[in-house]
């Protein structure tokens, strides 16, 4: 019988994995992937807010469940997209023209996704009105360019029970940042630290 491959070897196998299930990247590790879908269904998310959408692999994930089961509502904030641009070759990222195509075909134009700087009081404002239209629970997950600065942002706008979550954990969100939220915003509970800061995300629910 062969013997399995040593844990260091399956971590770095998944760190190097490339994700575009319907051919469009997705900036997101696997096991981050498997997260998110994982939370919606725990957590019983009914309204999913992306701040950063990038080249939009997760969009397209979190769309087609919207679509699909129809148990979820989702919006997705950049100030850019497939209209301006930001869908270049990148090898690097497995993004070739093709699957560029196919993201431009898929996601130009789509009503889920919204042109807006994530950071303008008045895309902050938008949002709150989407969670504040469902009364389940809502879960915004800060990914775009300053996630110390979009949890400050939106989680005011939270009410009690619903969640928040910043990817890029300690590289775009440090141990010292997020002390910093806990301190600022006592509301604000940091949920299973060794667990989800072991995945490289850090998820928060407002308790108050």
């Amino acid at each position: 019988m062969t013997e399995p491959a040593p844990l260091p070897r399956l971590w770095e196998f998944l760190k190097d994995m490339q994700v575009a299930p319907f051919g469009i990247p997705i900036m997101q590790r696997s096991w981050q992937v498997l997260t998110i879908f994982s939370l919606i269904d725990e957590l019983h998310i009914r309204t999913f807010i992306e701040l950063g959408v990038w080249v939009g692999g997760l969009a397209d994930l979190l769309i087609r469940r919207a679509e699909m089961v129809g148990d979820i509502v989702y919006y997705g904030f950049d100030t850019c997209g497939v209209t301006c641009g930001q869908f270049q070759t990148d090898d690097s990222l497995g993004f070739t023209p093709e699957r560029a195509a196919i993201a431009q075909a898929r996601l130009e134009g789509h009503p889920s996704l919204v042109l807006a700087d994530v950071l303008e009081p008045g895309t902050v404002a938008v949002v709150s009105g989407i969670i504040r239209a469902r009364a389940e629970p809502a879960f915004v997950y800060c990914d775009d360019g300053d996630k110390p600065r979009e949890m400050r942002a939106y989680a005011p706008i939270l009410r009690v029970g619903d969640y928040m979550m910043s990817h890029d954990v300690p590289s775009g969100n440090s141990v010292a940042d997020l002390a910093a939220f806990g301190v600022e915003f006592p509301y604000m509970v940091e949920i299973d630290p060794p667990l989800y800061r072991g995945l490289e995300l850090s998820l928060w629910r407002r308790n108050a």
